[in-house]
């Protein structure tokens, strides 16, 4: 996740954009029902997350990390399944961080690293 605290904005780091790996993908397996109550552990910009995928679009993502960053080991969210792109939102204050991932057969690609299912 890239984050641009002057703005409260981010850039996407959508995979598949300038500077990302090529990424081979299957037909995606999962979608908004599958994912609703699943937990991830995922890496992003070098900080492991727990990601929460909440009923409504709602999420929550964990770190010891996070309240070095941001004053807070959890922060609040929103997510998206449109086709094979999951679209993660994350908020802290005044800092937001976005990303698409890219869901591959039964996985979550994460700028091309696949996240792990936790639950």
């Amino acid at each position: 996740m890239q984050s641009d605290s002057s703005s409260g904005s981010t850039d996407s780091g959508a995979a598949g954009s300038e500077g990302a790996a090529p990424v081979a993908t299957a037909a995606p397996a999962l979608d908004a029902n599958s994912l609703t109550n699943s937990v991830w552990s995922m890496k992003v910009d070098k900080v492991t997350l727990t990601v929460t995928f909440l009923p409504g679009g709602a999420l929550q993502a964990k770190s010891p990390l996070l309240a070095a960053l941001v004053g807070t080991d959890t922060v609040g969210g929103t997510w998206s399944v449109s086709g094979a792109n999951l679209s993660i939102m994350a908020q802290a204050g005044d800092k937001q961080v976005s990303e698409t991932a890219v869901i591959s057969g039964d996985q979550i690609l994460v700028r091309g690293t696949p996240a792990k299912r936790i639950q």
